[in-house]
């Protein structure tokens, strides 16, 4: 990772760049390129840094990672309970202990540990999309026309507005986002996408493929 000085228009701000953009180095002018003379490359190159969180603003010299926080270190017993209530988040406090060798006081305080440090979020119910009527799955690839936080920033807000996107992935590559939506039918399908992702002023193209069936599908984490 190397540090250099960025001068925007706005302001002068200190990041952090991957040893990939060595070709970047501070003048009075702004950012130049060593190796690459072409500012349509380095444009690219910078957003593709904004979107993998590798141009990250440091202070006083540290890095700051986005959105990465440290894996929190788990022993045996902890690893145990954890794919134990992944499968049933409903079996009693006994017959868990019974399962990790435990006995019932100390399972039950490994059990509050681990939900006090935020290992366990929260417990949910697993429902079965295809009796509700939410049969079709589709994936969706969004390209947006600019990549400013702005514009990321309301896209992501549409994006939390509709119940129907179950998830969302920032990516590198082409497209800058895959959504994932259940719906009743490809006909409800076509109708989301020209009544929301088609009105959406910052998108630039809309990739959408439907899913055949599903082979694999698991809530449980491989811990």
């Amino acid at each position: 990772m190397q540090a250099v000085d960025f001068l925007s228009s706005s302001c002068a701000t200190r990041w952090i760049l991957p040893t990939c953009c060595k070709c970047l180095f501070t003048s009075p002018c702004g950012v130049e390129a060593v190796d690459v003379a072409k500012g349509p490359v380095i444009q690219r190159i910078l957003r593709l840094a904004r979107r993998l969180h590798w141009l990250l603003p440091s202070r006083a010299g540290t890095l700051r990672h986005a959105g990465r926080a440290p894996a929190m270190k788990i022993d045996r017993v902890q690893r145990q309970l954890l794919s134990e209530l992944q499968l049933n988040a409903r079996v009693s406090n006994q017959e868990l202990a019974d399962r990790v060798g435990l006995s019932v006081s100390p399972c039950w305080r490994r059990v509050r540990d681990l939900e006090t440090s935020g290992l366990i979020k929260r417990y949910v119910a697993v429902l079965d999309r295809r009796k509700l009527g939410l049969g079709t799955c589709v994936l969706v690839n969004l390209q947006l026309k600019t990549h400013d936080a702005r514009v990321t920033e309301q896209v992501e807000r549409h994006i939390h507005s509709r119940r129907e996107i179950v998830e969302c992935y920032a990516l590198s590559g082409d497209s800058d986002y895959q959504l994932k939506l259940f719906l009743p039918d490809v006909e409800s399908y076509a109708m989301f996408m020209h009544n929301f992702l088609l009105k959406l002023p910052e998108v630039a193209t809309v990739r959408s493929v439907v899913a055949l069936r599903e082979v694999k599908h698991d809530t449980a984490l491989p811990i």
